[in-house]
């Protein structure tokens, strides 16, 4: 009976033992209730929502408009993924070339101005295009098959008159 008792007692101490083991292992592999509560919290947003204006990319570096006519700039702020990509306009003469806060500039008179599109999210990004107001187009003289006239087209009885006026006809 002695023997039964000490293999027992022996399997007994393991057992202790090998229970002692799994519950150390058990405490160290769980996490404290305060940190386990953090991780249950949203995460931050990650960086890529916070991302500042690098580049504002223009269509042409420079323009030409004819004075009196209005055309819209044309610019891409990058990344596309940035958190604030409004811009502002603003004119180097504005007796030149007016601008609005769409990005609809007015030639006013000849000349030239620089237009400078700004970021608004503290970035600092600039862009600038040179803009070059021209004249009015004047009417341009048309040349007919029998003479030159300044209406279009050709073939109206007035340019075939002037026509005839210039032959001699």
């Amino acid at each position: 009976m002695r023997s039964m008792g000490s293999k027992f007692l022996i399997w007994n101490k393991v057992s202790v033992v090998f229970g002692l083991l799994v519950l150390i292992l058990m405490t160290l592999c769980t996490v404290p209730s305060k940190v386990q509560a953090k991780t249950n919290e949203t995460p931050p947003l990650p960086n890529v929502y916070h991302t500042k204006v690098m580049a504002i990319k223009v269509n042409a570096p420079q323009l030409k408009i004819i004075e009196g006519t209005s055309q819209q700039l044309y610019y891409q702020v990058l990344p596309t993924t940035a958190w604030n990509t409004k811009v502002t306009f603003s004119s180097s003469d504005k007796k030149v070339v007016s601008v609005d806060s769409k990005g609809v500039m007015k030639g006013l008179k000849p000349g030239r101005a620089i237009i400078t599109i700004s970021s608004t999210d503290g970035s600092g990004v600039r862009s600038r295009i040179t803009v070059d107001v021209t004249k009015t187009i004047s009417k341009v003289k048309n040349i007919a098959h029998r003479g030159i006239v300044t209406e279009a087209p050709e073939n109206t009885m007035a340019a075939f008159r002037i026509a005839g006026r210039i032959l001699g006809d």
